[in-house]
């Protein structure tokens, strides 16, 4: 397994593509990415069978149908957080005057509730919820890799004053991930560089 790491302006957000080992295929965290850039990359006969979403918010989610529309990928996101795809305001964009709204016309094609594991093109998956930063956080755990949205960054966590937000179910999420401490596990977060789990690790 390898994974690569993409970033987008003007947000830095992080989109993550996960090899399965040594095919040309793999599975895409967030795409907030633009597919040539990452195929640049990758090369163009590289094929992602299945988008993963985070959370809903606009930054990790803008490039959502143009992904759909090119690879034809499955696009799997929390039940709760289905609806920041078609909802500026759910999912953040319409909080940012600078920026035009986010609105996705792609449908999820699985819904998770964040108690799942899933094998997707032979690559486990699994998923854990993590409300707080948004309704229907997921962190998705992919070997000893865990990739965690906006939820926890290097010695910091995410915000929780944008819609459907709550800072009380962040905290509790937060200290729910002290499950990953002392495991070896290696943090991708939604902003910011890789890094060890136990070095990022804090809680409110």
């Amino acid at each position: 397994m390898t994974v690569y790491r993409f970033t987008q302006a003007p947000m830095g957000a992080s989109c993550y593509v996960i090899q399965n080992g040594d095919t040309d295929t793999g599975i895409l965290i967030d795409p907030c990415v633009a597919p040539r850039i990452v195929f640049s990359q990758l090369g163009h006969s590289f094929r992602i069978t299945h988008l993963l979403i985070t959370h809903g918010h606009f930054d990790h989610i803008w490039m959502t149908d143009e992904w759909v529309e090119e690879t034809g990928a499955e696009l799997i996101i929390s039940n709760d957080d289905a609806c920041c795809l078609s909802s500026a305001f759910m999912n953040g964009s319409s909080s940012f005057y600078a920026l035009p709204d986010v609105v996705c016309d792609s449908k999820a094609d699985t819904l998770l509730s964040g108690e799942e594991e899933l094998l997707l093109n032979d690559i486990s998956v699994k998923v854990f919820s993590a409300p707080g930063h948004t309704p229907g956080g997921l962190l998705y755990l992919i070997g000893d890799h865990l990739f965690s949205g906006d939820t926890l960054f290097y010695r910091n966590y995410g915000r929780s004053d944008l819609p459907g937000g709550d800072r009380e179910l962040l905290r509790e999420t937060l200290i729910s991930m002290g499950r990953f401490y002392g495991k070896g596990i290696y943090l991708c977060p939604g902003h910011g560089d890789v890094c060890r789990f136990d070095d990022a690790y804090i809680t409110m």
